[in-house]
């Protein structure tokens, strides 16, 4: 993808697609995750992430019935905390996405949840 974790920077990447506890950015073909002030709290509970493609044809036979992929991570799989500092980036599938749902969960259940489109199906 266009960006390591190291070289990211929230600014440069202009306004998130979405806000939450973490800002989500979108960096060519891949979903930024940043949050300053990110504790370890933050950093282990596991993110939720469901891509609902512009054609369902698109995703796998497993996937077809549930309308999304799953691509769920822990920021230890797609990021880390440093300084903190969380930073996730997470690579989008080659077929166009015309949805994002994400966030995190525990075992307590969801803790933040934020639903976009992608512009015109990217």
């Amino acid at each position: 993808f266009a960006l390591t974790r190291a070289e990211v920077d929230a600014a440069a990447l202009g306004t998130p697609l979405a806000r939450s506890v973490f800002d989500i950015h979108r960096d060519g073909d891949a979903l930024v995750y940043v949050r300053e002030g990110c504790t370890d709290v933050d950093a282990e509970a596991r993110f939720g992430l469901h891509l609902y493609p512009v054609d369902a044809d698109d995703l796998p036979d497993g996937r077809r019935e549930h309308g999304f992929a799953n691509r769920d991570f822990f920021l230890g799989e797609r990021g880390e905390l440093e300084s903190g500092r969380c930073v996730a980036v997470v690579p989008l599938p080659a077929w166009p996405v015309a949805a994002v749902h994400t966030g995190q969960y525990d075992g307590s259940g969801r803790r933040w949840w934020v639903e976009f489109a992608l512009p015109a199906g990217e």
